[in-house]
């Protein structure tokens, strides 16, 4: 609740930029207000985290000088960001810098999880016809009097 009093407060940020933090929806967008670049973006959830694996969202709001950033679940990319910049093997001259690389994170993580989602899918239709395949060849031994 300190973080909503916090934004709900900020005289930096325009009504917009701050209705869309404080809002209750999500719904993917990216809005430009003034100097002010906000959106709500999807990324994925860490396996640890309270609630369900799967999508979380990332708001965040910036202009030249400030960047402002929320979550309600530990989200791999802001994640993996972080960590860089704590242990300096990342540096950002702009807090756009830092959000197109929050951003290409989250792309590389959804792509490779659809990737593994696809191939547990083919495994699993392959499974599935290998096994209807025996069934039928099994009817077929039954019928001649072979139960191989």
């Amino acid at each position: 609740m300190r973080a909503r009093h916090e934004i709900a407060t900020e005289p930096a940020l325009p009504p917009p930029v701050r209705d869309a933090f404080l809002s209750a929806g999500h719904g993917c967008h990216i809005d430009l207000e003034g100097d002010w670049l906000y959106g709500d973006l999807p990324d994925l959830r860490h396996d640890y985290s309270a609630e369900a694996r799967g999508l979380g969202h990332f708001r965040f709001a910036f202009n030249d000088t400030m960047l402002i950033g929320g979550r309600k679940q530990p989200l791999q990319s802001v994640d993996k960001i972080r960590k860089a910049m704590d242990n300096g093997s990342r540096k950002f001259r702009s807090p756009a810098e830092l959000i197109e690389a929050v951003m290409g994170q989250s792309l590389d993580g959804m792509t490779t999880e659809l990737a593994g989602l696809a191939t547990r899918s083919m495994a699993s239709r392959t499974a599935s016809s290998a096994m209807h395949g025996t069934m039928s060849g099994r009817r077929w031994s039954m019928r001649a009097g072979n139960w191989w």
